[in-house]
């Protein structure tokens, strides 16, 4: 074979490897695109209710980054040592463990087996004593009488529920007269970065005059609205009381 049959052939094969490449690099790209939004379903889903080999480090993932938003909880809700407490989609017990140890009483509710297995290692030592109590259920249909807590805190749950509205009228009714209410529902919608990352993931939000007659429609009173600018997470926060 003569040198420009040799490099005939070479040049064959280099664009050979190159077409391949770039058509597998197009193949995995295609693919990709194909699975984002399996992807992101998955996502929500363990953001929702962590299950599964993989909900164990989700949950453990959510529980590193939530004290950014249980500290304005915390300074909303200006708890006492006489306030009973009930905190829903408590997940693993972050708040209930760093923010109220101090309160005579507290319970959580999670329909997360995964989240509630973690509050129980946070909180065993209050769970024997008898001052926590952890349930699995539905925010919709809160197994507590009527009038049973003095605060209701809700951190990434009214966001998730399917029935918002209702888990808002369970939360009423629970408390007593006078009673507080603090919880996330939604994002800043002036913050066009954080908008968009919801939009990706299919994340709903609600503007802010819904979630207020959605608030109000409960039977809350005296509805705040904030938003605390010190966040990563660009949370909408909801302050209300049960006349």
């Amino acid at each position: 074979m003569d040198e420009g049959s040799r490099r005939a052939i070479v040049g064959i094969r280099r664009r050979g490897f190159v077409i391949g490449t770039v058509g597998l690099i197009a193949g995995l790209v295609l693919l990709v695109v194909a699975r984002a939004e399996d992807l992101k379903r998955w996502f929500m889903s363990q953001w929702d209710t962590p299950h599964g080999v993989t909900g164990w480090l989700f949950g453990a993932f959510m529980a590193a980054g939530m004290d950014e938003l249980y500290r304005p909880t915390a300074e909303y809700a200006r708890l006492t040592r006489d306030d009973e407490l009930l905190d829903v989609a408590c997940g693993g017990g972050g708040f209930l463990n760093r923010y109220a140890r101090d309160l005579g009483h507290v319970a959580g509710i999670d329909r997360s087996d995964i989240q509630l297995k973690l509050a129980h290692r946070l909180l065993g030592e209050r769970l024997r004593a008898g001052t926590a109590e952890l349930v699995k259920g539905d925010a919709s249909a809160l197994p507590w009488d009527d009038n049973r807590f003095g605060v209701v805190t809700c951190v990434l749950g009214l966001e998730f529920f399917t029935h918002a509205g209702a888990a808002l009228a369970e939360m009423w009714r629970v408390l007593r007269p006078g009673g507080r209410l603090v919880a996330t529902f939604g994002i800043n919608e002036d913050n066009e970065e954080c908008v968009r990352e919801c939009d990706w993931f299919g994340f709903d939000h609600l503007p802010e005059d819904e979630v207020r007659k959605m608030v109000e429609d409960a039977g809350f009173a005296a509805l705040e609205v904030t938003y605390p600018t010190s966040l990563n997470y660009h949370a909408r926060f909801i302050q209300a009381i049960k006349p």
